[in-house]
């Protein structure tokens, strides 16, 4: 099966913004949708102050037509040499998740980022980490949630832990 990466702009937001709901929502009790606009207005320069001097970019990824997962990369003006990758979400596959990671580092790579963290969205003082541990349990607001095999298949594409976070 081939896998189509494209890149999102303003008329696709609408596809990077439902890949969770299509992915978990039926499936993973865990899973917590957004808040209505949420998304939408974390992607607004005008109206989230943090991507002022941040350029960004998001994809999403599709398998023989359906939508099979996203990710977005940030490149804050500082440091000049980091660059984040954040919203990721993919189904349990690792030709999947790795084409949308090899696409949010070589866009980072072609900005001069050469250290790259992750799951961040937009910069360290937001949403970040990986869920690894109390699947069971609902997510809260402001905090990340994944399924069990993300861990894994961020490892597969050659990531690893660089803090814990509890």
């Amino acid at each position: 099966m081939s896998i189509e990466l494209l890149e999102v702009g303003g008329r696709e937001a609408s596809d990077f913004e439902s890949v969770p709901r299509r992915l978990f929502g039926a499936t993973w009790p865990g899973w917590t949708p957004p808040l209505p606009g949420d998304e939408r207005r974390l992607f607004d320069p005008e109206r989230n102050p943090a991507l002022r001097g941040t350029a960004f970019t998001r994809w999403v990824a599709s398998r023989s037509g359906r939508l099979a997962g996203r990710i977005a990369a940030f490149a804050p003006a500082s440091p000049a040499d980091v660059g984040y990758f954040g919203l990721f979400d993919s189904v349990d596959d690792e030709c999947v998740s790795g084409a949308l990671l090899h696409a949010a580092e070589q866009w980072l790579v072609a900005r001069g980022r050469h250290r790259l963290y992750g799951p961040v969205v937009v910069n360290p003082r937001d949403r970040i980490g990986l869920l690894v541990e109390g699947f069971d349990r609902p997510a809260t607001l402001l905090t990340p949630w994944n399924p069990p095999y993300c861990a894994r298949l961020l490892h597969a594409a050659g990531f690893t832990p660089a803090i814990g976070l509890r």
